[in-house]
């Protein structure tokens, strides 16, 4: 699912201001944010992101993966992390 998640990429329209690197993206703006870059990011996944290591989510590794890090179906209300 981290490799070749189910949704590549989410869309969402803004429902009030973001900012962003100081510039103001109003509301009603769509957004994407790209799921399959967000998990091949070495900075998250270190410098095997493109192995798959089942391990990475055994329960003693998975509160190293920080909320948001890894959405392979959305996140919003229902997000369960």
């Amino acid at each position: 699912m981290r490799l070749h998640a189910p949704v590549p990429i989410l869309s969402r329209e803004l429902q009030e201001e973001l900012n962003i690197g100081g510039r103001a993206i109003p509301p009603g703006c769509i957004v994407q944010l790209n799921i399959w870059a967000l998990h091949h990011m070495e900075k998250y996944w270190g410098a095997d992101h493109w192995e798959f290591k089942p391990e990475r989510f055994a329960p003693e590794n998975i509160d190293k993966i920080a909320s948001y890090q890894f959405v392979p179906f959305s996140a919003g209300n229902r997000y369960m992390s």
